[in-house]
């Protein structure tokens, strides 16, 4: 009888816990986040020592916070400490095998780091397989593409012309997650114009890039070019003329270019 007793008592004793533990977890969750939030702001204005101080506080209440390691690495990042960041952004992966941030967060450390490229490329694609619509990711895989397509950084040559096509592959999906990239439509038509050599191809992007924002003056030279280049000068100043009046603050930057008499014959459209 006593035995069944204490039985029941120490049955009670985990209830009363399990329940106590269930009633703590809300609020040590909620201020776990506050922090994490807080040190997320904190990082996004340069205030990296504030920002590691909310994030010592995230631990202190839950060690096990790998969010929390991931900010940490990139503070690190940030720091110019790529080796520093991969250590947190590697105990955060093995803290969360599913969670993507940890690996996208490897690819940028490592894309710094000497002779690491490839093992960049691979954490992108490690946090594109835990999340396929991880836009930054995809962004990330396409940029560092083009950055080993150029011959004198591609581990083999004749291996070119694959990392050009994986780019453009993977600058096509990052606009179908989010067609207002602020810089893939940009980056898709330089490979069209600079890689390609299709500059027909590269300008429906570059207006693209130029209506998302209409203050990227670099692409605002390159589509004044391109319709250069092709010979298309009444439709260039048709374009830029609605651009403008869609995005009247583009207009100082885009007027030289307008006037351009190689593209602006002498013709009442112009002026």
């Amino acid at each position: 009888m006593r035995h069944v007793l204490f039985c029941v008592l120490i049955g009670f004793i985990s209830i009363q816990s399990a329940i106590g533990t269930s009633l703590a977890q809300p609020s040590e969750t909620a201020a776990v986040q506050a922090h994490i939030d807080a040190a997320a702001s904190f990082y996004e204005s340069d205030e990296l020592d504030a920002a590691k101080d909310e994030l010592d506080a995230a631990l202190r209440i839950q060690k096990k916070t790998p969010v929390a390691l991931y900010w940490r690495g990139m503070i690190a990042l940030k720091s110019g400490k790529p080796r520093d960041a991969e250590r947190e952004f590697l105990k955060a992966a093995r803290m969360d095998r599913k969670l993507a941030a940890p690996h996208k967060g490897l690819g940028d450390a490592y894309r710094v780091m000497k002779n690491r490229r490839m093992d960049a490329l691979e954490s992108y694609k490690e946090a594109l397989k835990r999340d396929p619509t991880y836009v930054e990711a995809m962004y990330s895989l396409a940029t560092l593409y083009m950055a080993v397509s150029t011959r004198s950084t591609a581990p083999l040559g004749f291996l070119t012309p694959l990392y050009v096509s994986r780019g453009r592959k993977a600058l096509e999906r990052t606009l179908e997650l989010d067609p207002n990239h602020p810089r893939a439509n940009h980056d898709l038509g330089m490979l069209y114009e600079v890689g390609l050599k299709n500059v027909e191809k590269a300008i429906p992007y570059y207006v693209k890039q130029v209506e998302v924002n209409p203050s990227h003056t670099p692409t605002i030279d390159r589509l004044g070019r391109s319709y250069f280049k092709t010979g298309k000068f009444g439709e260039g100043i048709v374009t830029f003329n609605e651009l403008i009046r869609t995005h009247p603050e583009m207009k100082v930057t885009a007027q030289p270019i307008v006037a351009m008499p190689e593209l602006c014959p002498a013709t009442p459209c112009c002026h």
